[in-house]
């Protein structure tokens, strides 16, 4: 018997849970999010979550198909708990289109299978082949929920643009942080004080980048 599943539609108040076959509503462009309990692994596992599993999640509507990787979240709150271990899966999802969409589930796991284009390669595992339907309804967002406008998507020139209303995004300020992900607080970066140059020299790296100047600037 497969392990239950469960199913979260983020913007939505309720967890909705069951075994098979499950029914999600959901508005236009809400992000809409499917939990599945696989095996409990963890980050250091010698079957590597992220390279030795591989979910991909076929979304059908009509004659549109759309295949969307999933990911090895750990305990599902990674974010706030900084586990490195647990058996939560994810896929995220926003409909583009308005009436009923199907989804049919391919877990599998092998040696790199991450990486393999190759449908049929490594085994089925745990929660393979769950299917569920999504009935996509109106938006009712309005702005400042840029839902309202539609999905960001890329152009022929050099700006993005809302799916829904055809209007640019035109973004105004710098990045932050500089650096992406080599900033203090963020999970397993740590500051290597010297490592050796090549010509023998001990070299003194910079200290990692804070967001103290940026919340600054934000205020």
């Amino acid at each position: 018997m497969r392990k239950p599943f469960i199913l979260a539609v983020i913007m939505a108040t309720t967890l909705i849970g069951c075994k098979q076959s499950p029914v999600i509503e959901a508005q236009q462009w809400d992000k809409v999010v499917l939990t599945f309990e696989g095996p409990e692994t963890s980050e250091i596992a010698e079957v590597n979550p992220f390279t030795d599993y591989r979910l991909n999640v076929t979304f059908t509507y009509e004659s549109k198909s759309i295949v969307i990787p999933g990911y090895y979240a750990a305990d599902g709150d990674a974010a706030e708990t900084s586990a490195e271990s647990g058996k939560i899966w994810k896929v995220v999802f926003r409909p583009d289109e308005i009436g009923k969409w199907n989804y049919v589930v391919s877990f599998r796991t092998g040696q790199n299978i991450a990486i393999n284009e190759d449908a049929t390669a490594g085994e089925p595992a745990s929660f393979d082949g769950e299917k569920g339907k999504i009935i996509v309804k109106n938006s009712l967002a309005s702005l400042p929920d840029l839902r309202a406008k539609g999905r960001l998507v890329t152009t022929d020139g050099r700006y993005l643009k809302f799916t829904s209303s055809n209007e640019y995004f035109l973004k105004g300020g710098a990045d932050s942080p500089e650096n992406w992900l080599g900033y203090a607080d963020f999970d397993g970066t740590f500051k290597i004080s010297k490592e050796e140059s090549r010509e023998g020299e001990a070299e003194i790296r910079p200290q990692l980048h804070t967001y103290t100047p940026h919340l600054a600037d934000w205020k």
